[in-house]
């Protein structure tokens, strides 16, 4: 109850919402760090009240009937994060099956310290890739959130995300991106495939000052050989560090993976309505967040070690999340570990 009370009294100074509703996420927040996943049953069944039932009922009324905006919750994450401007973006999108129901959200991330953290979200209503009006749509929610497309230092996003008028849209207003396209793709006008241009590139990355005509946009390409298969790069830019820049897109995997299947469990969740999943997936996003500003401190303290093979002896989001479980288990936690908790919340 203790720790209830002190994340409702720094959500209270950040949130203009009614009382009642900041503290049922304060208890929400709690038991969902206890628990490790959204399933609504688990969770209600550690939250304070009388009886598991009627809990579970507020947790349902808390989804159906309140509802936020969303700007204000994403500039407190922000806030949070500390994260200067301009921003790296990632474009990304994650889909799987309930029952019948297909849940497909399109995500725009923040890419920093190689974590990815979700700035917005669409849901789509299929189970198939999105179009371009569907990512120009999402963009303009972006660059309103950032009040400015100047803060975008530039986006990244895989080979689904290939499309005439989203390219234009991109280059229109001079949005610097780099996007992974199939090598079998044909040059517009032109029976040249985009391997046939670098087939002699093995391990070297290539970067080509010329323009090419993609999907009827003038690009710059740039190609590495992986080995087992070639990654090209189109960009509106030049820039010799095309992949470098574009292999941060996969810094994104970590999010997923921990939002899915390793801790939070957000495939486990029943909800099927889109308003309801958005502001579950808000409130993912807003605990993955607290971790992430909790386990930085942690590992100022005492850095995770490095074995011989230079790779992590554990990994960070699991050192961050660990430390938490067991600060919201224990009773009688330390006054440090309080302090650390929750010294972030107050975004100072």
């Amino acid at each position: 109850m203790e720790k209830t009370q002190n994340i409702f009294k720094y959500l209270s100074k950040k949130l203009t919402w009614n009382l009642a509703r900041i503290k049922f996420l304060s208890n929400f927040l709690e038991s969902l760090m206890k628990v490790k996943t959204v399933n609504l049953k688990e969770v209600a069944n550690w939250m304070d009240g009388t009886k598991e039932d009627s809990i579970y009922k507020r947790i349902q009324r808390f989804f159906k009937n309140f509802n936020f905006e969303e700007k204000d919750l994403i500039n407190l994450v922000l806030e949070l994060l500390n994260i200067e401007w301009p921003y790296f973006l990632s474009m990304d999108r994650t889909n799987w099956k309930y029952w019948k129901t297909n849940i497909n959200i399109l995500t725009i991330w923040i890419v920093f310290n190689g974590i990815a953290f979700p700035i917005c979200w669409e849901l789509l209503d299929k189970k198939w890739n999105s179009n371009s009006q569907e990512r120009i749509d999402i963009m303009k929610k972006v660059i309103k959130i950032l009040w400015d497309k100047s803060q975008i230092k530039w986006l990244l996003a895989d080979r689904e995300f290939v499309w005439e008028d989203w390219f234009k849209y991109l280059i229109d207003e001079k949005i610097p991106f780099w996007i992974r396209i199939i090598d079998n793709y044909k040059l517009d006008n032109s029976k040249l495939k985009i391997k046939d241009i670098f087939k002699w590139v093995w391990k070297k990355h290539k970067h080509l000052d010329q323009n090419f005509k993609i999907k009827w946009n003038n690009v710059f390409l740039s190609a590495s050989n992986f080995g087992w298969e070639l990654l090209v790069v189109a960009s509106n830019i030049k820039s010799d560090n095309a992949i470098n820049n574009y292999l941060k897109r996969w810094s994104i995997e970590v999010l997923f993976s921990c939002l899915k299947t390793t801790w939070f469990n957000f495939e486990s969740t029943h909800l099927t309505d889109h308003k309801r999943i958005s502001k579950l997936f808000w409130i993912l996003w807003f605990a993955f967040t607290w971790c992430y500003k909790v386990g930085e401190k942690l590992e100022q303290i005492k850095p995770i070690k490095i074995k011989k093979h230079w790779r992590k002896s554990i990994s960070t989001f699991k050192l961050w999340f660990r430390f938490i479980s067991r600060f919201f288990y224990n009773f009688l936690p330390k006054k440090s570990d309080l302090k650390l908790v929750f010294y972030f919340l107050s975004c100072t």
